[in-house]
């Protein structure tokens, strides 16, 4: 049976984003995060990354470790086959690491599918147009820092053209251990996104 896995961010003791995370999960199991999440002894102090490995049927594990932020300043474009999927948060990345291994001396990739612009191996992604952060409106995954976001109207979704990339000054990635913070934008530029 395949194996899917959850990221949590712990902050301090408390979960972020549960509700996100909760919606996400029931997408294809019917597993309360909370429920087990209260049994666990959290870190009390720091930032720290709890993942939970589960099945549609029964959640098989849990880890705890600090979280590392990794410095990210350049994107590599990859573009994969059409029919490139990650709608949801598979246990095996075998396709991503694959992708991934195309990103030469950049820091990371930037995946393009059917001439639209998705997401990075591990992140969503926003844009900056000048006034308003989009992203793509058709991700690979739809992390939960992306739904909390969009939901609270702080960006907006929209198409996202491979040729669309000239038209935005900035650029920042996230995901559930990476909110939404203008220090970490990065300037477009021809070293940070390269094609």
């Amino acid at each position: 049976m395949c194996q899917l896995f959850e990221t949590i961010c712990i902050e301090n003791g408390v979960e972020q984003n549960l509700v996100y995370h909760q919606q996400r999960v029931n997408q294809l199991a019917s597993h309360t995060l909370i429920d087990y999440i209260i049994r666990l002894d959290l870190p009390r102090v720091g930032t720290h990354r709890l993942r939970i490995d589960y099945t549609p049927t029964h959640i098989v594990q849990h880890t705890i470790t600090p979280y590392v932020p990794r410095l990210i300043n350049s994107l590599q474009l990859v573009v994969v086959d059409d029919n490139f999927q990650y709608a949801h948060k598979w246990a095996d990345r075998s396709a991503l690491n694959r992708a991934l291994a195309q990103k030469n001396d950049a820091d990371e990739i930037l995946i393009v599918r059917q001439g639209l612009i998705t997401d990075t191996s591990f992140s969503n992604v926003l844009f900056l147009d000048g006034t308003q952060w989009v992203t793509p409106a058709e991700p690979l995954l739809a992390g939960t820092c992306r739904a909390r976001l969009v939901h609270q109207r702080h960006i907006q979704a929209t198409t996202i053209r491979l040729e669309d990339l000239a038209h935005f000054s900035h650029f920042m990635l996230i995901n559930a251990m990476r909110d939404f913070d203008l220090a970490q934008a990065i300037p477009v530029t021809a070293q940070s996104i390269r094609i």
